[in-house]
């Protein structure tokens, strides 16, 4: 008798052993618990990190008395409890709602100590901390902190739902095996704000007019975005605010892109030239294959083709629907402002060029009295395309119209060879009718650039201040403007 006791003894404590080891919970980095989180949930359209101590800090905040004295205790009392070092994460579940609001978005924090944390909502918040389990978590109408261990999970959702069971299951999934690559690569990017897009997420949940197309036209758009992300990173550098997106795509999608890389433009010699003096302010330049985009698009997106038809008058029907621009025009494109060397305007005049069949001038020259053009405009067709030369409204082309070779200013590096490509120079600008204020806010800025292609963008804001931080720089403009706000009182 005894033996067998001590059989069952021991038989229990095995399954015990046994029952222990299949709930032990697993420890991770932060933005793990996140990739397993994303591993299995197909209604994650997106998901990335922000840096949100790093971000505040950059401010130098410290330094100005009113921020000081409203930031300081919170960002100490959040810095007592969570692991702000650490990065935020987040998810964003769909679909959205036609009011623009995601189905969940469920944040991610690095706790210190969950006893400090839960003193702090119950003392300090006023929440009352309920328990599911080993998880503890406190509700707020449409919001849910739960927390264990290291990890805290905040969760925003409009719809109804049981506090408890919502959390527990967002702990469960932190468990699970961790995504692999594109979503777990994004997820290890570092960047002040980082966020990637599910495509294939996206075009399962959303409620747009992609739905009318028919089954197989579907099932191309499925096999585009199974597996496509576009991931965005956010810096704020001394001197530079950058925000540049990188393209993870099928190769389906890759190759219905339509961005062209073969043939640079010309429109760089083509446009920049002027009358001496005459200054570039900006401009814009695209190289597009435009029979590709016009498949693209007569596949995929037939409201644009209808919005195309409408803007010609019917061309796109008559002629054939889907095939008109590309027996038009090349896709070649280049736009610069032009300013005399004493304008008081943002710009005299426009030169364009736009790339063009024999057919393209051919058209062009019949409808040209169809388009609502400045009086003075000038036109050249030459072996690539077409020229055009606009006055701006009270202006006429002898203030900017010549032969003299134009510098071309700080930003407009990639202009005539990137797929876009798009630039301001606010040192070039004329502050005429700005306030002296208004004017002083623009005169702290360099330029402005957008370039990219078919594998992503880049868009830089380029402060003449390179020394010191793109926040802490517009945290001190933004401070001198409150005294003028409030009648010239002081902080």
């Amino acid at each position: 008798m005894l033996k067998k006791s001590s059989l069952f003894v021991c038989l229990l404590l095995l399954i015990s052993s046994c029952s222990d080891n299949n709930e032990t919970k697993i420890e991770r980095e932060l933005y793990e618990y996140v990739s397993a989180s994303i591993r299995e949930n197909s209604d994650v359209i997106a998901f990335g990190s922000m840096e949100i101590k790093e971000i505040i800090d950059k401010t130098d905040y410290q330094k100005i008395q009113m921020l000081n004295s409203i930031i300081a205790p919170e960002s100490a009392a959040l810095n007592s409890v969570f692991g702000m070092d650490t990065p935020v994460y987040f998810i964003v579940e769909g679909p959205i709602s036609r009011q623009g609001s995601p189905k969940r978005v469920t944040i991610f924090m690095k706790v210190k100590n969950p006893d400090d944390l839960a003193k702090e909502l119950e003392e300090e918040r006023g929440f009352l901390v309920e328990s599911q389990g080993d998880i503890r978590y406190a509700e707020d109408n449409e919001f849910i902190l739960g927390f264990r261990d290291d990890l805290a999970i905040a969760i925003i959702q409009s719809e109804e739902f049981d506090a408890g069971k919502l959390i527990e299951e967002a702990f469960l999934a932190t468990q699970g095996e961790m995504s692999i690559g594109k979503q777990h690569k994004i997820l290890q990017t570092k960047g002040d704000f980082v966020i990637g897009m599910n495509l294939e997420s996206l075009y399962e949940t959303s409620n747009t007019s992609l739905a009318q197309l028919n089954d197989t036209k579907q099932l191309e758009l499925e096999k585009m975005t199974k597996g496509s992300f576009t991931q965005t990173i956010v810096n704020f550098n001394k001197g530079n605010l950058s925000v540049e997106s990188n393209n993870y795509f099928s190769d389906e999608l890759k190759d219905a892109m339509f961005f062209s890389a073969e043939k640079p433009l010309k429109v760089k010699s083509l446009l920049s030239k002027g009358k001496d003096g005459a200054k570039i302010v900006g401009g814009f330049s695209s190289n597009i294959d435009i029979t590709k985009m016009e498949e693209f698009y007569t596949s995929y997106a037939p409201d644009v083709i209808e919005m195309l038809n409408d803007v010609t008058g019917g061309l796109y029907r008559f002629v054939g629907a889907g095939t008109v621009l590309s027996k038009l025009i090349s896709g070649n494109l280049g736009v610069l402002a032009l300013a005399s060397e004493d304008s008081k305007d943002f710009a005299d005049g426009v030169r364009v060029f736009l790339g063009s069949s024999e057919a393209g001038k051919k058209a062009f020259m019949l409808m040209r009295s169809e388009f609502d053009m400045p009086t003075g405009t000038e036109f050249d067709y030459v072996d690539e395309g077409i020229e055009i030369l606009l006055p701006m409204s009270g202006h006429n082309l002898n203030e900017i119209k010549g032969e003299k070779k134009l510098k071309m200013p700080n930003g407009a590096e990639g202009f005539g060879s990137d797929g876009l490509c798009g630039f301001l120079n606010f040192d070039q600008l004329t502050y005429m009718g700005l306030s002296a204020e208004e004017a002083s806010i623009l005169d702290r800025f360099d330029y402005a650039r957008l370039e990219g292609g078919n594998d992503g963008m880049k868009f830089v804001l380029q402060m003449k201040n390179t020394n010191d931080n793109f926040l802490k720089q517009m945290t001190q403009l933004a401070m001198s403007m409150v005294p003028l706000l409030m009648g010239g009182m002081s902080l």
